[in-house]
């Protein structure tokens, strides 16, 4: 059995490509942690999801993106320009959960919790209490 479960954030926006059958594939890589403070560790893994949800999602993987992945991992043995043999990380994605989106450092505005402004300043709890 071969089944990869792990959650981590993209590292870039998903790329959408086709294969000569027309069958669309969304290639990403995600950043997954493990231990925690000085004995963190981060491992890169390349990823294809293929078909409709790869249609679909590819517009909703971006970058800082946290999602939960399910699929087959495999190690891939390549060659890279230099002529130096490398290794790979790679999982044919079957699930996908989307996270959440990266928090940034600067506090969106709301535009509506801005805007309010109360009428009259009333106390709710005016009137005596009957108990």
């Amino acid at each position: 059995m071969n089944n990869f479960s792990g959650i981590g954030r993209l590292g870039n926006d998903a790329e959408l490509r086709f294969t000569a059958d027309k069958t669309p594939i969304a290639s990403f890589s995600i950043a997954i942690a493990y231990s925690y403070g000085k004995n963190a560790i981060t491992s890169w893994v390349n990823c294809s999801l293929f078909g409709k949800r790869a249609e679909t999602l590819v517009g909703m993987l971006l970058k800082g993106t946290q999602i939960g992945i399910n699929g087959e991992i495999a190690l891939q043995e390549y060659t890279d320009k230099q002529g130096n043999e490398k290794n790979s990380l790679i999982c044919n994605v079957r699930e996908v959960t989307l996270l959440g989106k990266k928090e940034t450092s600067e506090p969106k505005e709301d535009s509506k919790a801005n805007s309010y402004q109360p009428q009259n300043e009333i106390d709710a709890f005016e009137d005596d209490v009957p108990f």
